[in-house]
């Protein structure tokens, strides 16, 4: 089955001849571009909660295998964490969400003081 992108306003039919069009004379990407991941243990990174899907919190890089990364959300139990690829839609690095001005939860179990103090952290690393 063909699947097209959002916004594709052709019938798919034509979808062979706007690949042609759109491609024709471009530089492509080598695949050993996708294939590298420089993740390691203890890096810190904004990642969306796939539970609520809706949210963005912080998180470390637990473990690596090969092309995935294990996600485990700072302050909060094991439940939430999870294996992704290294180049998921759902990880973004440490200032991510206050150059998209979207909201970055506050890690687990943090009182207001250690709240405060994150987003300092946050906005301090990312002028940096």
């Amino acid at each position: 089955m063909l699947i097209l992108f959002t916004g594709f306003r052709m019938n798919a039919s034509s979808w062979p001849m706007f690949l042609l069009r759109t491609l024709s004379g471009a530089e492509m990407a080598p695949a050993s571009a996708f294939k590298k991941s420089y993740f390691q243990p203890g890096m810190k990174l904004e990642a969306v909660d796939r539970k609520n899907p809706y949210l963005i919190c912080p998180a470390t890089v637990g473990e690596v295998r090969g092309q995935e990364i294990f996600v485990m959300f700072d302050g909060w139990r094991g439940a939430f964490d999870y294996w992704c690829p290294f180049d998921s839609r759902d990880i973004f690095p440490v200032g991510w969400c206050t150059l998209t001005k979207h909201s970055l939860q506050p890690p687990g179990n943090f009182c207001e003081e250690k709240i405060i103090l994150f987003a300092s952290y946050t906005l301090l690393y990312f002028k940096a």
